[in-house]
């Protein structure tokens, strides 16, 4: 937001790394926040861009020790509440199986795992059936920083997962927030420096702790404003690494379901008066 206004771009929005090339807010997108799916592979943490259900918000589920471990068995999958099961194998397997693995599922279903997703992905889009794994979320309950559901749930999935990297729970919740407050970071900054310099800065910046000679430090000037949940324990950590203010709005924890809930009374309106 510039001079009390949301700043406008000629080239676009830039959506999943691409640019619209539609006149737009400027904006960018980025698969990082409380429900990215964090997983390990080859006692490596990676975080994003998938999102998933926290375990601590999935209700009933077989316990964290029988299925979350690395690659493929890091998540489960299962129909989504209200679901009868559809005509599709997936679904249908899914009625059978209840909540299962992608790895076990493709097992199962005698697929490639290029296969599997690629079934999966339309039913994921229309909300058919649901993901479930480890998440910033739930690394928070581990932290005891939150309290939206069963923290206990978290904490055994932590434990778990934390084995693979030889750490205890809470030095395995706080690596993992610790990664999206830096993706957060990235993204801020990847944002503001091409509005002020273009693309050139990008490859400087992404790998700037990455140097053993040179130190980049940048200082943010306009304030950053949260919404959501987690952006009282996630933003503070990134508005004081890049020197800036943070600004939580009331209700700030609901902020992002009061605008779905806004913009679709606004559409609904325009189609009836349409």
């Amino acid at each position: 937001i510039l001079d009390h206004e949301p700043a406008m771009t000629q080239e676009g929005a830039l959506i999943g790394g691409l640019r619209t090339h539609i006149p737009s807010v400027e904006m960018s997108t980025a698969g990082v926040g409380g429900d990215s799916y964090v997983r390990m592979h080859d006692a490596t943490l990676h975080l994003g861009p998938e999102r998933v259900l926290p375990v601590c918000m999935a209700g009933t589920l077989p316990d964290p020790e029988e299925w979350i471990a690395s690659g493929q068995t890091s998540r489960l999958i299962r129909l989504a509440p209200g679901n009868p099961a559809g005509d599709s194998l997936v679904e249908q397997t899914l009625k059978e199986s209840g909540p299962i693995t992608p790895g076990n599922l493709a097992k199962r279903l005698n697929l490639s795992r290029v296969r599997l997703n690629g079934m999966l992905e339309p039913l994921l889009r229309r909300r058919l059936v649901q993901e479930t794994g480890f998440t910033p979320t739930d690394a928070l309950h581990v932290l005891g920083k939150l309290d939206l559901g069963d923290s206990e749930v978290s904490k055994r999935a932590a434990a778990h997962l934390a084995q693979a990297m030889g750490v205890a729970a809470d030095a395995f919740a706080e690596q993992v927030i610790t990664a999206a407050c830096k993706a957060i970071e990235d993204v801020v900054l990847s944002q503001v420096l091409y509005m002020e310099v273009g693309h050139s800065m990008a490859g400087l910046i992404s790998h700037r702790h990455e140097y053993r000679m040179l130190r980049v430090e940048l200082q943010l000037l306009p304030p950053i404003i949260g919404l959501g949940a987690a952006a009282k324990e996630l933003l503070p950590r990134v508005a004081k690494s890049l020197g800036c203010e943070l600004i939580l709005p009331d209700h700030y924890e609901v902020g992002n379901a009061m605008g779905a809930v806004l913009l679709a009374s606004t559409l609904d309106q325009d189609c009836q008066t349409g």
